[in-house]
């Protein structure tokens, strides 16, 4: 069984960049499917090569898998990946801190 590590241990591995980059985030079924108007705006804070950490007005649930379709509104340029969310945390706006994992 795997073992899931420390969100520290996570971090300190693998160099994060800072951004400001839009992403909209789309709950998916535990089948794969897109849930219905799960269509949630959040911006990106910072990324790795293993994952990023993004600012939502929602709360998401550990585990969940989000396709995220990332905009970069300059360049006219996006991509899509799927990712897992790892951990969560509320800042004092009232909105959230979520840590996701690319999964693709």
């Amino acid at each position: 069984m795997e073992t899931i590590k420390p969100r520290r241990e996570m971090v300190e591995r693998s160099a994060r960049m800072p951004s400001s980059i839009a992403v909209t985030l789309h709950e998916l079924s535990v089948s794969g499917l897109l849930v219905k108007n799960s269509r949630i705006p959040a911006r990106v804070e910072d990324f790795s090569q293993t994952g990023m950490r993004v600012f939502c007005p929602i709360r998401l649930m550990t585990f969940t898998s989000v396709l995220c379709d990332i905009n970069c509104d300059s360049d006219d340029l996006g991509a899509q990946t799927i990712a897992q969310v790892r951990w969560v945390e509320r800042h004092t706006s009232g909105h959230y801190r979520i840590g996701l994992q690319y999964l693709l």
